[in-house]
C-alpha cells in the first residue's frame, strides 16, 4: 500500500483536530486549577502535535494503530499539564495530603453551578490519580489508550484509576483526601 504524501493527509489532520479540540481543552481544564488553565496552553499542545505529525508523516511507518494519533495528542497534552503543574506549588505532589479540609456545604448546588463544584472537588484529587480518572471516566478513553497516554504499566494504571475514583468519590462527599484509607485502617 502506497503511503500518502503529508500534504494529502492534512485535511485528515484538520478534521482530527476539530474533533478533539474540546476534549483536549476539557482534559487540561479538569487537571489544572482555573488560575493555571490558559487557552494558550491548548494552542501550544496543538502546535507541538502538528510538528510531531509532520515528523511522523516524513518517517515511514507500518502497522500504526488506528488510535495512535489520539494517544500521541494526549501524551503531548499530559506532558504540558505536568509542566504547568511543576511551575505551581502542590503540597500533595510529595505524597498524600491527609490534613482535614475545611467544612464544606452539603448542598453542591448552593453557591455555584454543579460543573464548577464538581470541578473544584475533582481538583482536590492528587494530579497523578486525577489524570487517570479524567481520561477514563470523563473523556471516555479505553484503559489501553489511557495507560499509553500516561506512559504507565497496566498494573500501575489500574491502581491509580482505582485510588483516583475512591478519592474523587470522597471529594464529592466533602471528605478529606485519603478518608477511605483512614477508615479502613481504623
Amino acid at each position: 500500500m502506497a503511503k500518502q504524501p503529508a500534504q494529502e493527509r492534512f485535511p485528515e489532520l484538520r478534521e482530527f483536530i476539530k474533533g478533539n479540540d474540546q476534549r483536549v481543552s476539557d482534559f487540561c481544564a479538569c487537571l489544572l486549577p482555573a488560575d493555571q488553565f490558559r487557552q494558550e496552553l491548548v494552542l501550544e499542545i496543538f502546535r507541538e502535535f502538528g510538528e510531531d505529525y509532520r515528523a511522523q508523516a516524513a518517517a515511514p511507518q507500518e502497522g500504526a494503530a488506528p488510535d495512535a494519533l489520539l494517544v500521541t495528542l494526549f501524551q503531548i497534552a499530559w506532558k504540558h499539564v505536568q509542566q504547568s503543574q511543576s511551575h505551581a506549588y502542590f503540597p500533595m505532589v510529595t505524597g498524600r495530603d491527609t490534613r482535614i479540609l475545611q467544612e464544606l456545604d452539603a448542598n453542591l448546588l448552593a453557591a455555584q453551578p454543579l460543573y464548577e463544584k464538581t470541578r473544584e472537588r475533582l481538583l482536590r484529587v492528587d494530579p497523578e490519580l486525577r489524570a487517570t480518572v479524567v481520561l477514563r471516566d470523563i473523556l471516555g478513553f479505553t484503559d489501553e489508550q489511557s495507560a499509553a497516554v500516561l506512559g504507565l504499566r497496566w498494573g500501575v494504571y489500574r491502581h491509580r484509576l482505582h485510588r483516583g475514583r475512591l478519592d474523587f468519590k470522597d471529594a464529592l462527599k466533602g471528605l478529606p483526601r485519603g478518608a477511605a484509607e483512614n477508615t479502613a485502617s481504623a
